[in-house]
Order: C-alpha cells, then structure tokens, then sequence
C-alpha cells in the first residue's frame, strides 16, 4: 500500500455554538478584479460539497454584484432546504498552501458555515484523520 506525505498537520478546531471538533481553516477571499477588496474568513473543509459557498456579507465585502451572476441551486440539505447562491471567481488564499482562483458560490441568504468544498480540495493533496482530529495538507504541484 502506498504512502502518503503531506506537508502540514492541522489539528481540528472547536466550533464555539456546538462545542464540537471540525476541520477549518482560515483564508483569505480576494476580489479578482479589485485585490484591495479583501477578508479574512474561517472556513469549514466540507467534503460533501461540490462548490465552495460564502455567506453573502462576503460578496458585498468584496464589492460582488450578486444580481448580475450565473445562478446555481445547492441540493437539499439534511434537514431537505434547497439553497441558491450566485457564482463568481475569487481568488482563495493560504498562508500554507497557496492561492487559487475558484469560481464559488455565495449564498443568497444567510448561511450558518463558510464552506471550502472539492473545487478547492481539487487544488491541494487533503487528508482527514477523524479519530485523531487533524486535517493533512499538501500542495498539490
């Protein structure tokens, strides 16, 4: 069986509301068009969704008209609520791994948790270890 290295070791954070362990990181979100529109953000590493997703106080942070983008609906939830968010391209960055452009999605509605979903695990090597509550990365070349 083939051995996998990753770079960097994370440990899972607690999330304040539930007093429960998940795995997060923080980035930064950069408007491409204007980079002084910037935010830092605490992000949930979401491997079930297809699309990374923001609250929408992001996109007016960093001066996103939501009105004039592509739409795209989120399938139901656990608790079976559809959700539609608009898409547009950012920049997404971090301090270990680096920075990527994604198109992503901001909610049209207020959400409880940023998500970071496999478009942008499609830029990084990510490893989960749920037992030990650590998040692995690596760059991906």
């Amino acid at each position: 069986m083939p051995t996998i290295d990753y770079a960097y070791e994370i440990p899972y954070t607690v999330d304040p509301r539930n007093n429960r362990s998940f795995p997060r990181l923080l980035v930064r979100l950069t408007n491409l068009a204007e980079p002084s529109r910037a935010i830092d953000t605490d992000v949930f590493l979401d491997s079930g969704a297809e699309i990374s997703l923001f609250d929408p106080q992001y996109a007016a942070i960093l001066g996103l008209d939501l009105t004039s983008a592509p739409a795209r609906q989120w399938g139901s939830s656990v608790r079976g609520l559809a959700l539609e968010g608009k898409l547009h391209r950012i920049s997404i960055a971090h301090d270990l791994v680096g920075e990527f452009d994604l198109e992503v999605g901001f909610a049209e509605r207020s959400i409880s948790r940023n998500l970071l979903g496999r478009d942008f695990f499609n830029c990084v090597q990510i490893g989960f270890r749920e037992r030990h509550l650590t998040l692995y990365l690596t760059p991906s070349p």
